[in-house]
């Protein structure tokens, strides 16, 4: 079901991302996606702050590509819609397969995907791989504590790339 789970144990890092998402949600995503919270821009992590998340892509690049990532905030009654990402073409020959979500707090509810009836906890750097085309969700929210995460759309690395 996952194909890859990997645990980032830079405290400081981890605090620095979280405070990042925290300070640059944009009001104009709120509850107008997926995330029915607050969220950042979708290449937040990609083009804006790529260097605080260069740790987070230095630990997978000899398998994925990250094409898009970004923060996702949650408060209490706020949730994530069922969906999945589209695998999709993100350039010539290279198609959107994997989707990744990395928690920042440890506040559930957890994210759940139900083709296999399997709710991820979260866990303060933990960080799992999946097929872009699971549809996930994450239901609402019950705590008064801010659920936080990154999650990112990428593709499988190709042989001929390093």
């Amino acid at each position: 079901m996952f194909y890859d789970e990997y645990k980032i144990t830079d405290l400081e890092l981890l605090n620095n991302l979280r405070e990042d998402v925290k300070k640059n949600t944009l009001n104009w995503y709120y509850k107008k996606t997926n995330i029915q919270g607050a969220m950042t821009s979708y290449k937040r992590y990609t083009l804006e702050a790529k260097k605080l998340f260069q740790p987070i892509q230095d630990k997978i690049r000899d398998k994925y590509f990250i094409t898009e990532a970004w923060g996702g905030l949650l408060r209490k009654g706020d949730h994530v819609v069922e969906h999945h990402h589209h695998p999709e073409v993100s350039t010539p020959n290279h198609v959107i397969n994997r989707s990744g979500i990395l928690y920042l707090t440890d506040i559930l509810p957890g994210t759940y995907f139900p083709k296999y009836d399997t709710t991820i906890i979260p866990e303060i750097g933990k960080m799992v791989i999946f097929d872009s085309a699971l549809k996930h969700k994450v239901n609402p929210s019950e705590s008064n504590e801010e659920r936080i995460n990154i999650a990112w759309n990428g593709r499988i690395k190709e042989s001929y790339e390093f």
